[in-house]
C-alpha cells in the first residue's frame, strides 16, 4: 500500500454536535449478527483494555493489558517513529495491538439477546453534492474463517461499516452503501430499508395455526391447533418488556381447526374455529381467570358452515366475523352481538367477495379493513368499509384492491392510524413479509412498493390493542424476531411451521425508514438480506441470518470530521495495526490513514 497520509474529510453539514447525533440516531441501522457467530463486536475501549501495544515484535511490549488509554495509545515514540504519525508506510509492521487471551476474540458479552457494543459514526457532506453521508462503523475483535475449503481470511481486528446517504434536506434516505468483499454495493431502492425492528424469537410450545389476542395491556391469550392432531389448545402469556412469559404448555379446550380469538372491551373472550373433519363453524365464549379460561359452556356452538374464520369486536361491541364458504371460493361476513352466554347473529352470512383466508380489523374511528388471498391466484387484496346497521358499506368498490402477491394476509392498525399488514410469500415461498401504510380516503397508501421479508414461516396473524401493542402470530420457520417498546407500537410475534414449534418475539415500529444490516458469520461483511452469499468463485461463503440484534441507535459514538481535533476519541489517530494474524498485521481501522484498504473514512460514491 505504501505511504499514507492522514487525510481531513472535514466537510461539515453545519449542524451542532447534538443535532448531528440526533440525525445519526434517526437513520441508524439495526444489525443482526449470525446466530452461530462466535466472534461478536465490541467497543474500542473494551478492546483496548484487553490487548497490549507492541513495537515491531511481540517481546517489545510498550503497554500491557489494562494500561492502554485513548491518549497514551497515540503518545508513543520509538526510534523516531510515532504511534500517531501523520505520514507512515502502511506495509511496515511497526506499531500493533496484540491479543494474548483468545477469549478477547469472542467480543463483548451479549445480554438478553442484544449487543451492547458501541457504534462509531462519522457524518459529513458528500464529496460532489449537498447530500449528507452518515458512516456507521462496527468493530469486531476477530475475523474468523469463511473458507468452504481449507482455512483462510482469519485475522484480529475487523472494522466494517455502511454509509447511509441522505438528500440535502437530511429528511430522506437516497441510498445505502454496504461494505464487504470486493466492490462496495450501493442499494438505491427500498429493498434495504425497513420500518419494523424484529428481535430473535423464543420457542414456547409446539403446534400449528396460532392466533393471538390481548386481554389487557400485558396479558396475552393465544390459541392453536395441536401439531399433527385435531385438538385445540390455548396459552396464556405475560408481556415483559421485550419478551413474553408463557405457561409451561397449552391447555386443551376443544377439537377443531384454525382457531381465531377476539376480546371484548369488558374482557369477554370470543373464540371461533372450523370443526375439523367437517364443514361447520363453531364459537365459544369465556373469561380469563388468572391463567385459565372459564368457558360459559362445556361445548362449542355451531353458527354456520365454512372454513378459515376470523373475528373482530368493534369499539361499540358489535361482532364481525368473516370466513370462506365451505368448498367454494366465496367470502362471507356475519354481524352479531353478545347476549349473556350467546352470540345473537343479526345477519345470516352475506357474500361480499371471492377469495380465501380472510382477515379483518376495525380502526378506532370505526373503519373496517379486510384483507384476503385471491381465490385462484397468488395475489392479495384489501377492502375498506364502514358498518351501517347490520351490513358493511364497502367504500373501496365492489371488489378488493390488489396490493401485493402472497397468501394468508392479516392486518392491524396503530393508534396513530398506520396500517401494518403481514403475509406469506405464497406458493413455495416459506418467507413472511410485512407492509406499512396509512388509509387515504378509500385506499391504503403503502410506504414501500412491496413487502419486506422479516422471517420464515406460514399463516401469520395480527392484532393491535388501543395502547399501541401489535401482536403477530405465525407458523414456524428458521428465522425469528422481536422488539423494544419504543415509538408508535410494539409487536409480539409467535411462530411455528415446518418445525411444528411455536415461538414468541417482540418488534418495534419506527416512524421513519432505516437500513437493515445482516452481519455475515465470521467475516462480518454487511448485507441487506439473509442467506448464503458465495464469493471467491465458491472458495468462500458469507452466511447471514437473524441472530442477536444490535440496536445501533442506542450505542452511537459521534466522531469528529477531523481526527486531529477529536480529543474525545484520540484512538482514531493511531497509525499502527489494530491486530495481527500469525505475526502479519492486517490494517483494519476506520482512521483516515487507511484510504485504499477496502473502503474508508473518506469513502465517496463514484
Amino acid at each position: 500500500m505504501g505511504k499514507k497520509t492522514i487525510q481531513n474529510c472535514n466537510r461539515s453539514i453545519g449542524l451542532s454536535l447534538s443535532d448531528t447525533k440526533a440525525l445519526a440516531q434517526k437513520f441508524a441501522p439495526i444489525v443482526y449478527l449470525h446466530s452461530k457467530d462466535d466472534s461478536h463486536p465490541s467497543s474500542v475501549d473494551w478492546y483496548l483494555e484487553r490487548v497490549r501495544l507492541c513495537f515491531k515484535k511481540d517481546d517489545d511490549v510498550v503497554l500491557k493489558e489494562g494500561e492502554i488509554t485513548f491518549n497514551n495509545l497515540i503518545a508513543q515514540n520509538r526510534e523516531g517513529i510515532s504511534s500517531a504519525a501523520s505520514e507512515f508506510d502502511s506495509d511496515e509492521f511497526v506499531w500493533y495491538l496484540r491479543i494474548t487471551d483468545s477469549t478477547v476474540r469472542q467480543g463483548e458479552e451479549i445480554k438478553d439477546g442484544k449487543v451492547q457494543a458501541s457504534c462509531y459514526v462519522h457524518v459529513r457532506r458528500a464529496k460532489q453534492s449537498e447530500d449528507i453521508d452518515i458512516q456507521y462503523w462496527f468493530f469486531y475483535p476477530y475475523n474468523g474463517d469463511t473458507a468452504t475449503i481449507g482455512s483462510s481470511g482469519t485475522h484480529d481486528a475487523d472494522w466494517e461499516h455502511i454509509t447511509v446517504r441522505l438528500d440535502s434536506s437530511g429528511n430522506n434516505i437516497k441510498s445505502v452503501c454496504y461494505t464487504g468483499h470486493g466492490d462496495n454495493k450501493w442499494c438505491n431502492n427500498d429493498e434495504c430499508l425497513a420500518y419494523i425492528v424484529w428481535y430473535p424469537a423464543h420457542k414456547y410450545d409446539t403446534g400449528d395455526n396460532p392466533s393471538i389476542a390481548l386481554v389487557s395491556s400485558n396479558k396475552i391469550i393465544q390459541g392453536h391447533n395441536g401439531g399433527g392432531n385435531n385438538n385445540l389448545y390455548y396459552q396464556v402469556g405475560q408481556l415483559h418488556g421485550n419478551s413474553v412469559a408463557w405457561n409451561d404448555k397449552g391447555i386443551k379446550y376443544d377439537t377443531g381447526n384454525r382457531p381465531a380469538i377476539a376480546v371484548t372491551a369488558d374482557g369477554r373472550i370470543i373464540e371461533v374455529h372450523n370443526g375439523g373433519g367437517n364443514n361447520n363453524l363453531y364459537y365459544r365464549i369465556g373469561r380469563l381467570n388468572n391463567n385459565e379460561i372459564i368457558w360459559d359452556s362445556t361445548e362449542s356452538k355451531k353458527y354456520d358452515t365454512g372454513d378459515n374464520p376470523a373475528i373482530v369486536v368493534t369499539p361499540d361491541g358489535k361482532i364481525i366475523e368473516v370466513h370462506n364458504g365451505g368448498g367454494n371460493n366465496n367470502l362471507y361476513y356475519r354481524i352479531g352481538h353478545l347476549q349473556e352466554k350467546n352470540i345473537i347473529w343479526d345477519t345470516d352470512g352475506i357474500k361480499y367477495d371471492t377469495g380465501n383466508r380472510p382477515a379483518i380489523m376495525v380502526t378506532s374511528e370505526g373503519k373496517i379493513i379486510e384483507v384476503h388471498s385471491g381465490s385462484e391466484n397468488n395475489k392479495l387484496y384489501y377492502r375498506i368499509g364502514q358498518l351501517n346497521a347490520n351490513s358493511i358499506l364497502w367504500s373501496s368498490g365492489s371488489k378488493g384492491i390488489e396490493y401485493d402477491s402472497g397468501n394468508n394476509p392479516s392486518v392491524a392498525v396503530t393508534q396513530s392510524g398506520r396500517i401494518i399488514e403481514v403475509h406469506n410469500g405464497g406458493e413455495d415461498n416459506n418467507n413472511l413479509y410485512y407492509r406499512t401504510g396509512a388509509i387515504n380516503g378509500d385506499t391504503i397508501v403503502w410506504e414501500k412498493v412491496k413487502g419486506t421479508k422479516y422471517d420464515s414461516g406460514d399463516r401469520p396473524s395480527l392484532i393491535l390493542t388501543t395502547e399501541g401493542t401489535i401482536i403477530e402470530v405465525h407458523n414456524g420457520g428458521d428465522e425469528k424476531t422481536s422488539i423494544e417498546p419504543t415509538g408508535d407500537a410494539r409487536i409480539v410475534d409467535v411462530d411455528s411451521s415446518g418445525n411444528n414449534n411455536l415461538y414468541s418475539n417482540i418488534g418495534l415500529l419506527r416512524n421513519v425508514a432505516f437500513p437493515v444490516v445482516y452481519s455475515a458469520k465470521h467475516s462480518h461483511a454487511s448485507y441487506w438480506d439473509m442467506g448464503d452469499h458465495v464469493r471467491l468463485y465458491g472458495l468462500a461463503e458469507d452466511k447471514t441470518d437473524k441472530g442477536s440484534l444490535w440496536e445501533v441507535a442506542e450505542h452511537l459514538v459521534l466522531l469528529h470530521d477531523n481526527p486531529s481535533e477529536d480529543t474525545g476519541n484520540a484512538w482514531n489517530r493511531f497509525s499502527g495495526h489494530w491486530g495481527d494474524s500469525e505475526g502479519e498485521a492486517e490494517i483494519e481501522t476506520p482512521s483516515p490513514e487507511t484510504i485504499g484498504f477496502k473502503s474508508s473514512w473518506c469513502n465517496d460514491k463514484d
